[in-house]
């Protein structure tokens, strides 16, 4: 049996660091009309305006306009430009339109730093949105050290407990998720979530994006008892602040269900899915790579019910975005590529799965490391592959290369350990090696019943194979 990778849509939503003014250059401002000026600020906060809505073409117009503005009447390297240049950037970001989007907040830094020095507030927030777009692009050394200067800078100037230094901590907990640190994750999403509730209220969206992200955390650890009332108060909260056709909620929406789909509940799953998809093309539009993390979950879902023909139709228009928006070298690409794999094994067309099998872990390996649950997710879909070919001598290795990586990084007891043993259980019996068999296929199900419960598919399946096994050896 194969596992498939998720990904959930940007479960980890970074959260820029909002509520600072820029410093007004009150003797260039004499200078200039006030006119232009307040038409510039109703033209930048109207670009606020639609991006809260995701009304982005509008959004862009108003920036472009605002900053051209600032530029004729202060001059290039004022605040208020950096500030426009900052906001473009942030849409184009959002939009998934990276290439576009870094040169603009590398501008926007120098003016600020230039203007402001390098501690001030505006120039961690360009710093904190700079990272936020590494981080996007899997260039997680680059990021990291860029949000711990934001947060040593923001702690000194606004203390501890401020909630923008909740957003950094957030930021940062995603940043090592991402990587599977864990244990370092964990602590920081919790006092960011705590940071929230007191300085803000218990049904502010903020405190819906903490919920939601530690509820993320729990689920990649497959602590699916702590996650789902988790995303279902993150889902409430953002319904009654935000309204029904809000991107926030598209995504609370496919978290949700991706949890279901992972208990087997699978028909609680779908019509949030297709509920999170029908919102995400009405307002991002169908070009955006939140648009194709929708159809890469609603086509894994369709997957494990065998509905392969309408899977790999939605994996395969999801690969067309992600290869447009993020470039052929992104992990979310091979995540499609893995599952487009996963489909093709499953009708046998083991040709076609193999060098996306391949490509896919190529790709993990060189953005995420040697040991990242993703990588221990190809190796082991290369190797089942190979399994069901009978190259078992090519299949071992990369299969106990998976199961090492896993436990490490996952703990012995999570799922996706399951599943590695439930693998190499396989592998062994066709081989007629029945100790070693038996041996694993009996750790498979003692965690499927600890963590999943005895009435889960996979589970059933791990009982199924085990008591397969034992009558196969009767029988012989």
């Amino acid at each position: 049996m194969m596992n498939t990778s998720i990904v959930v849509g940007d479960f980890s939503k970074s959260v820029p660091v909002n509520g600072f003014s820029p410093v007004v250059n009150y003797d260039a401002a004499k200078k200039a009309s006030k006119h232009y000026l307040d038409i510039a600020q109703n033209l930048n906060s109207l670009g606020d305006a639609y991006q809260e809505q995701g009304m982005y073409a509008h959004a862009e117009q108003a920036f472009l306009q605002s900053r051209e503005i600032y530029e004729n009447a202060l001059g290039k390297d004022h605040p208020y430009v950096a500030n426009c240049l900052n906001n473009l950037a942030v849409i184009y970001k959002a939009q998934g339109l990276y290439e576009q989007a870094e040169p603009l907040y590398q501008q926007s830094l120098a003016i600020y730093e230039k203007a402001l020095g390098e501690n001030a507030p505006d120039v961690a927030n360009c710093l904190n949105n700079l990272a936020n777009l590494y981080q996007a692009q899997a260039k997680f050394e680059q990021a990291e050290p860029i949000y711990q200067r934001v947060l040593a800078v923001l702690q000194e100037s606004l203390g501890i407990n401020h909630p923008v230094i909740a957003n950094i901590l957030n930021n940062m907990a995603n940043l090592y998720q991402a990587q599977a640190k864990y244990g370092q994750a964990e602590p920081m999403y919790q006092r960011g979530l705590a940071i929230y509730e007191k300085a803000l209220g218990a049904e502010h969206p903020d405190v819906a994006l903490g919920l939601n992200n530690l509820a993320m955390l729990y689920y990649a650890q497959g602590k699916y008892g702590l996650a789902e009332p988790l995303f279902q108060r993150s889902l409430e909260i953002r319904i009654n602040a935000l309204g029904q056709e809000h991107p926030d909620v598209a995504l609370s929406l496919s978290n949700l269900a991706e949890l279901y789909r992972k208990q087997g509940k699978y028909e609680q799953a779908e019509p949030l899915y297709q509920q999170g998809l029908a919102i995400r093309e009405a307002i991002l539009g169908k070009d955006h790579p939140d648009v194709a993390s929708s159809l890469n979950n609603l086509a894994t879902l369709y997957e494990v019910q065998g509905r392969y023909g309408e899977a790999e139709s939605l994996y395969l228009r999801s690969l067309v975005i992600r290869e447009k928006a993020l470039g052929q070298n992104h992990p979310d690409v091979a995540d499609v590529l893995s599952n487009l794999a996963v489909v093709y094994h499953a009708q046998g067309k083991y040709d076609e799965a193999e060098p996306l099998c391949q490509r896919s872990l190529t790709i993990r390996q060189n953005a995420l490391g040697e040991e990242h649950p993703s990588v221990a997710l190809s190796l082991s879909n290369l190797a089942e592959l190979y399994r069901r070919q009978g190259k078992y001598a090519q299949a071992e290795p990369l299969f106990k290369e998976g199961l090492r990586i896993r436990e490490k990084v996952l703990g012995k007891d999570h799922p996706d350990v399951a599943n590695s043993l439930n693998n190499l259980a396989l592998l062994y019996y066709v081989q007629g090696k029945h100790d070693q068999a038996k041996e694993y296929f009996i750790r498979n199900l003692a965690i499927c019943e600890k963590v999943l419960g005895a009435d889960h598919p996979t589970t059933k399946q791990a009982k199924s194979n085990y008591e397969l096994f034992l009558a196969a050896r009767q029988n012989q």
